[in-house]
């Protein structure tokens, strides 16, 4: 079962990142963030809801990404956007897996 949701997951980051041209950087913050969470899901530091949750997030950045490249330019003002809420979903992973819940 984690292991479809991981897969499905990944599956979905790296379509959406290389369709929309986004910087380099940004694409392979997205891609360490899943892989992080992937090595959460299996050492079992992460549960089952704050995995959801923070593919939920990951999902909320790849929607932003999109958005900010529909018109075909990505500002400055909406890479920081970008750049913060990555920095917002790093913060998060790492709360997740060291807050002491375990699924085991």
């Amino acid at each position: 079962m984690r292991k479809k949701l991981l897969l499905i997951g990944l599956l979905g980051l790296f379509g959406a990142t290389m369709v929309m041209g986004q910087p380099p950087a940004v694409n392979q913050r997205q891609v360490n963030h899943q892989k992080r969470i992937s090595a959460g899901v299996n050492n079992g530091s992460l549960t089952k809801g704050e995995f959801i949750r923070l593919q939920q997030q990951e999902r909320a950045i790849n929607r932003s990404k999109r958005r900010a490249a529909c018109d075909g330019k990505v500002t400055r003002w909406e890479r920081t956007r970008l750049h913060r809420e990555q920095t917002a979903a790093n913060r998060n992973i790492y709360r997740k897996k060291h807050n002491g819940w375990n699924r085991y």
